[in-house]
């Protein structure tokens, strides 16, 4: 299937360029060092709108590519001689108070659920950092937040999701219907289908949020209070933050929560409080403002072999960077989203400034991560850098998911229209 730019996918309610001005700001991502190959910008503003652009794309033999706000690091949101499906626009959100759940159209980003959530004194279980990110985009790849170590990635708390799939059939499915199609769209990297909307459960949140931000003087000591945290204290948000002259370990405690004692010791303790309404958003970052070249590492770890990665980032960790470590209950998690057995965590090298004069020894130190994290037995969080992935690569990454994504996207995709700049071919993998 080949890619003829004079087509025009114009459908009803589908806004259509393909002028070089309007392809400009889909041709790089987030992570700033892949450039696509985008022929073509069609923006659906409704879900029909979606369903009628694969059918057009399946019958003129054009490849789709799907897009949120493109903060992907290895090209997972960039066109490759294919089409971009622009989804910002598909934002609606709407708020069930009596099942307790939100349903969030794809393009939508976690702050307007947020907003919307509030509104009513609820939020999804788990957030996103960085709240700008849309929920189709998330959803593609897992979801890490503080929360994990309660409730788990973001994937793992997806009550339904409708899915367009590279036939141009609609699903809604959910665990018990269609799971095999609902296991497809959660973590499946966009290669099966166009989600279009997912249902998630809400919780109720208190009025106020005591962050207790705790520093500690050695590595050895972060990296044991962030490894032996009890699961029946009280606290509802972990992470822990590693940086060339810091260590500091974060819990948060909603409204009376009692603060353990182990925490009130340390004299070395920052408490923080939020509001309900400004808590999400305490770590706001305008990455949309950002220009440069930022490649990220992220992976899971067992508990295990935590302090082996955690000591090889440490020990060659490039200027601008932080380590990010947060503990992720696993229950739930989807099974194209790999982690390790046992205890997880989510352990992670983030750039804090473009990294563009020194990215040749940025590549080369999140090369050796990669290979780290392989030979512990780990596996790639799959939104940032992963650089060269071979065949086998993969194969280790999906383990015995492998043979399911293989399935998933010949019975979802048989002729391959969703393809990217990281999977530019029609099939699943390069040589698969």
């Amino acid at each position: 299937m080949g890619t003829d730019s004079r087509v025009e996918l114009s459908t009803v309610d589908t806004d259509w360029s393909c002028h070089p001005d309007d392809l400009s700001g889909f041709e790089t991502d987030y992570g700033g060092l892949y450039s696509g190959r985008v022929v073509g910008v069609a923006k659906p503003r409704s879900p029909g709108a979606v369903r009628r652009l694969v059918a057009q794309a399946l019958a003129n033999g054009i490849a789709l590519t799907p897009r949120g706000m493109g903060h992907s690091g290895s090209g997972q949101s960039l066109g490759w001689n294919s089409v971009t499906v622009d989804m910002t626009s598909l934002d609606a959100v709407f708020v069930d108070v009596a099942t307790a759940t939100v349903t969030c159209q794809a393009g939508a980003t976690w702050r307007k659920v947020v907003e919307h959530c509030l509104t009513v004194g609820m939020l999804p279980k788990v957030l996103p950092t960085y709240l700008d990110l849309t929920i189709g985009g998330t959803l593609s790849v897992g979801g890490v937040g503080s929360e994990s170590a309660r409730h788990g990635l973001l994937v793992s708390n997806v009550d339904s999701v409708a899915l367009v799939t590279g036939n141009g059939e609609q699903f809604v499915c959910s665990p018990n219907v269609r799971p095999k199609v609902f296991a497809a769209a959660l973590g499946g990297l966009g290669r099966c289908g166009l989600l279009v909307e997912a249902t998630l459960p809400m919780i109720h949140v208190p009025d106020t949020f005591s962050l207790v931000r705790v520093s500690f003087d050695s590595r050895s000591d972060w990296l044991a209070a962030i490894l032996n945290l009890d699961p029946t204290e009280s606290w509802s948000h972990v992470e822990a933050i590693l940086g060339p002259d810091s260590a500091t370990l974060e819990l948060t405690f909603g409204g009376s929560a009692a603060i353990p004692q182990w925490v009130s010791r340390f004299q070395s303790r920052e408490v923080v409080k939020y509001s309900a309404s400004d808590f999400p958003s305490r770590y706001y970052v305008d990455f949309a403002r950002e220009q440069g070249q930022f490649p990220v590492f992220e992976c899971f770890v067992a508990r295990q072999h935590c302090g082996s990665m955690v000591e090889m980032l440490s020990s060659d960790l490039p200027a601008g960077y932080v380590i990010r470590c947060v503990p992720v209950h696993r229950d739930g998690t989807p099974p194209l989203v790999r982690i390790p057995d046992g205890e997880v965590y989510c352990v992670a090298a983030i750039a804090t400034k473009s990294v563009a004069e020194q990215l040749r020894d940025v590549l080369e130190f999140i090369t050796r991560a990669n290979r780290t994290c392989f030979e512990l037995g780990g596996t790639r969080y799959l939104s940032g850098w992963l650089g060269s992935m071979t065949l086998s690569d993969w194969r280790a990454q999906f383990g015995d998911a492998w043979a399911e994504w293989i399935r998933a996207k010949e019975a979802l995709d048989p002729n391959g229209i969703f393809r990217s700049a990281l999977f530019p071919g029609p099939g699943l993998i390069a040589g698969s």
